[in-house]
């Protein structure tokens, strides 16, 4: 492995890793009852964050209190988790990546805000196997909106902030994890994210075909 090349790679895991299935619901749902999209879609997101349901101190339903009043949005809760769910599938072409970054002796490892939702799609799908370390929010308390996050993760891994590469798909949090001297991808398109990686891992190139950009 080249010097220069980082020791870890940490992936956001809802639209990285998985396809987002919380946006798209979200989107499906406010569509079917005539409410903006984008308004619902920040309505969750604030209540995500502001409800404590991320960092588990507060329980679901907080969450759902929350992003009803805050969207206006009115339905079954159950089967709007459902279909959240439903719609975080795993890409193999991720699970493939991680898989030859370990063969590589680069440890890859998950950084996600989520909930315990997480480890529920874990007993469905069995994705955790493919990484090395899972940091969620849900269990370390701390969000990629704190630097916190960040550096619970970098030492739990034991590399210092430049022998890390982050991607999400969160402008926010690349531009954090950046603050921090983190080198990061903004994860938007496939083929773009190939590009840019394989600047980072030429020996990559292969296994990033699948996203149109190898």
């Amino acid at each position: 492995m080249n010097a220069q090349q980082p020791r870890a790679v940490l992936f956001d895991f809802g639209g990285v890793i998985a396809r987002e299935g919380f946006l798209d619901a979200m989107t499906r749902q406010a569509l079917a009852q005539g409410l903006d999209p984008q308004a619902v879609i920040a309505a969750a997101v604030d209540a995500m964050y502001g409800s404590g349901y991320l960092t588990n101190s507060a329980p679901e339903h907080v969450f759902w209190d929350a992003f009803e009043t805050l969207s206006g949005f009115r339905g079954d809760r159950a089967a709007m988790r459902a279909a959240i769910l439903d719609g975080c599938v795993p890409r193999q072409e991720m699970l493939a990546l991680a898989a030859a970054l370990a063969a590589e002796g680069v440890v890859p490892a998950i950084l996600s805000d989520h909930t315990d939702w997480l480890d529920e799609l874990e007993r469905r799908h069995g994705f955790f196997m493919h990484y090395e370390y899972v940091f969620n929010s849900f269990h370390t308390g701390s969000t990629k909106r704190q630097p916190a996050c960040f550096a619970h993760a970098l030492k739990t891994l034991g590399v210092s902030p430049d022998e890390a590469l982050f991607v999400d798909d969160a402008r926010r949090n690349v531009a954090l994890a950046r603050e921090l001297g983190i080198r990061a991808i903004l994860f938007e398109h496939p083929a773009a994210f190939a590009r840019e990686f394989v600047d980072v891992f030429p020996g990559m190139a292969q296994v990033l075909e699948p996203f149109g950009g190898g």
